[in-house]
């Protein structure tokens, strides 16, 4: 299997979380929209399931009131109180159900911080090494070699965001594959796209896409194309399209996700930077 390694995980939260933020992705806010409190971070680590309280924590006091004079004493008393308590503290800065500027800006300037970034990575490390042995298993399956910057990158946004494969592996990806033609998948899985009813979500975005990928996928490609499509098909209907225009982006390291037109030139790079 092959080592995971720090440029390796941070290219793929900065994969993943710019999928899900504006402007820095690690320096990433969101409000209690979904009654998590707040969530911050490439990853959106959040109060309401105990998951910022230990970032952190492990980030330390000085380094909190440092980057939060302000708002930071509240921030940790957040994070050392019940779930309970630490939830009443942040939805306190958010008296119209956003949150307050200056407490914006002071998260902002923490998670964004070489400190917290460092942190962050280090909380990841632990799902990197799940994705990576995913990576490198398909890899090794798939052509007896190492795993690709792409693959791993995918892999960890099926690990962080879908909670893994769900029993969806090579095998499903080579039956497919054959069932249809190798050189007709792309045109099988962009007309499925297309078709989809107007309720889904984010179906523009999706019709974007098949107009862009049809035709102009490469062969190295089709596996793991096929494979991220498959999957994708075990989400719930309504966003199976949204799962698989941020996966086929990262796949063919071009696609349109969210509204915006995302290019990944590291992924055809294969070099984190």
């Amino acid at each position: 299997m092959a080592n995971l390694n720090h440029d390796w995980l941070k290219a793929a939260l900065e994969v993943t979380g710019g999928f899900e933020t504006d402007g820095n992705p690690w320096a990433g806010v969101s409000n209690d929209f979904d009654h998590m409190g707040i969530s911050c971070g490439i990853l959106q680590w959040n109060i309401g399931q105990g998951s910022l309280q230990p970032l952190v924590k492990q980030c330390g006091s000085a380094t909190v009131l440092n980057y939060m004079p302000t708002f930071g004493n509240e921030l940790w008393t957040a994070c050392h109180s019940s779930k309970v308590q630490g939830l009443q503290i942040v939805r306190n800065w958010q008296p119209n159900g956003n949150l307050k500027p200056p407490v914006l800006k002071e998260l902002r300037a923490l998670f964004g911080s070489p400190e917290m970034i460092e942190q962050q990575i280090a909380v990841a490390t632990q799902v990197g090494k799940t994705s990576m042995q995913l990576a490198s298993k398909w890899a090794n399956e798939l052509r007896g070699g190492d795993p690709t910057l792409k693959e791993f990158c995918l892999f960890f946004d099926f690990v962080t965001q879908n909670g893994g494969m769900k029993q969806v592996w090579l095998d499903d990806a080579k039956a497919f594959i054959s069932q249809n033609g190798r050189s007709q998948v792309d045109d099988v899985i962009c007309n499925w796209i297309l078709n989809r009813p107007a309720d889904v979500a984010h179906l523009p975005d999706g019709r974007k896409n098949a107009a862009m990928w049809k035709n102009n996928i490469a062969d190295s490609d089709v596996e793991l194309f096929t494979l991220t499509y498959l999957r994708c098909l075990k989400s719930q209907h309504t966003y199976q399209v949204v799962a698989l225009n941020r996966k086929g982006t990262i796949v063919l390291t071009r696609g349109w996700v969210n509204s915006g037109l995302v290019d990944l030139p590291q992924l055809r790079n294969g070099t984190p930077h």
